[in-house]
């Protein structure tokens, strides 16, 4: 790693929102020489932050990159048309455990992209308690138990609600149904995008600094905290795990994603967004294509023009991320270790 990128990444260290057990030095193989040209791999990832990590793939494979809704992606495990699947790991990781479902985790693509929003309905120097009503998204989410965790909550949040747009438009809102809403925890780029059109919303605390804070006070991590937890995971069929043959290029695509989410990480994204408006200026994509206008997506990854002032706000993680060292030292309720078996050869070569 040269000195350039090392004293960025020691500047953002808390922001960076990697797993404190990550090692760099095992996170490139050496596939160079393969060009990302006619990978016959169907690829899915859901709307929102986490399909970035695709950008570089999408220059030379656009046809063969979805991005679709977290419902259809959740389908798509059992479909057999998609060679790889970026969704939440550690559901994607039941779904093979629980639903032997013909997939195997392969990387980490985000650790840590969650914010506590304010519906304006508290002052700004409330305390986040169980007297308030506070929504999420996503059933079994991690990031739920965290913030109970965090903030000290005996019971459980008042609302989950199916997906992060949802969560947005009850933030707008300020109601769910007849409720009137506290807080809403959310995911960039919807902070940006919702604080850009409702004047009463504001950025109430980033939940992934938060949980740095508590695990470290804790002693947790050998005294280190952590810095991020485990989000969205990419996930590799059994064919291509068991297909000795396709070794290099799924080294090369896993290295390419690690090179891309390093750019969103410590870059601000600059060569990944330069890639993706030439796409969009080509009309190989649109505008929309993540789910989310690109101009929105571009300035909630920029901590001077985003509402959640923070680098890396999506979280991307281009480094090992050791996912049963992280749970076990957290120890979330519900979320126990996961079996060997979920675990790809890959991910385990690269810890």
């Amino acid at each position: 790693m040269n000195k350039k990128v090392s004293f960025a990444l020691s500047i953002i260290l808390l922001s960076s929102l990697v797993s404190c057990d990550s090692k760099t030095e095992n996170s490139s193989f050496n596939s160079s020489s393969l060009e990302s040209t006619n990978i016959d791999f169907k690829m899915v990832a859901p709307n929102g932050a986490p399909g970035l990590a695709y950008t570089d793939l999408l220059v030379n494979n656009p046809n063969n990159i979805d991005i679709a809704a977290p419902n259809n992606v959740v389908a798509a495990f059992s479909s057999n048309e998609y060679d790889i699947i970026i969704f939440d790991a550690l559901k994607g990781a039941n779904f093979i455990a629980k639903q032997n479902k013909k997939y195997k985790l392969a990387s980490i693509i985000t650790a840590g992209n969650c914010f506590v929003m304010s519906t304006g309905n508290k002052p700004s120097n409330d305390t986040i308690s169980d007297d308030d009503y506070i929504v999420s998204f996503g059933q079994g989410s991690i990031f739920t138990e965290l913030a109970k965790k965090v903030y000290n909550l005996k019971e459980d949040v008042d609302s989950i609600v199916s997906d992060v747009a949802t969560a947005a438009s009850i933030l707008k809102s300020g109601l769910d149904g007849s409720n009137k809403v506290d807080y809403v925890l959310l995911a960039e780029p919807q902070v940006t995008s919702v604080v850009s059109q409702a004047n009463n919303v504001t950025v109430k605390s980033n939940l992934t600094l938060d949980w740095y804070n508590y695990s470290k006070n804790l002693g947790l991590n050998s005294q280190k905290g952590y810095t991020g937890f485990v989000q969205a995971g990419l996930f590799i069929s059994e064919r291509l795990e068991n297909d000795t043959s396709k070794k290099e290029v799924i080294n090369y695509i896993l290295d390419s994603i690690n090179s891309t989410n390093l750019d969103l990480a410590t870059n601000n994204g600059e060569l990944t967004f330069n890639k993706l408006n030439q796409l969009v200026s080509n009309e190989i994509i649109d505008s929309n294509f993540f789910g989310i206008n690109l101009d929105m997506i571009k300035k909630a990854n920029n901590p001077t023009t985003s509402a959640s002032k923070q680098a890396n706000p999506f979280g991307f993680n281009y480094e090992a991320f050791d996912v049963n060292g992280f749970l076990n030292g957290a120890s979330l309720a519900n979320f126990p270790s996961l079996d060997d078996s979920v675990f790809s050869k890959y991910y385990l070569e690269r810890l």
